[in-house]
């Protein structure tokens, strides 16, 4: 199975500086499978560090709205079995930037 790299909505990018779940969902609903649904696919390394602060790697990434939870897989044994070096939470995914609260 091939997949296209996807680019981050404006939306996407701004949601991810304050908040990296809601950026998350608003992924999902940017991507036509719901907050509560999977996309799995790539992404390039720009991009992963503006939505997830940070690169998770290579490999076919899973986000799954139904458990928020964020997983980067890699082919194995000649493509025989998948291995799943990056597990995240949503919530483990700290903001890029505070929010900033005006007094």
């Amino acid at each position: 199975m091939k997949y296209e790299f996807v680019e981050l909505s404006p939306l996407v990018k701004k949601a991810a500086k304050v908040d990296r779940a809601a950026a998350m969902a608003f992924f999902l609903m940017d991507q036509g499978v719901g907050i509560f649904g999977k996309w799995i696919g790539r992404m390039n390394a720009k991009d992963q560090r503006a939505l997830f602060g940070q690169y998770l790697g290579k490999g076919e990434i899973i986000i799954d709205g139904e458990q928020e939870a964020v997983k980067m897989r890699v082919s194995i044994a000649f493509g025989q079995d998948w291995d799943y070096p990056v597990f995240l939470w949503w919530n483990e995914l700290a903001a890029a930037e505070p929010l900033k609260i005006a007094a």
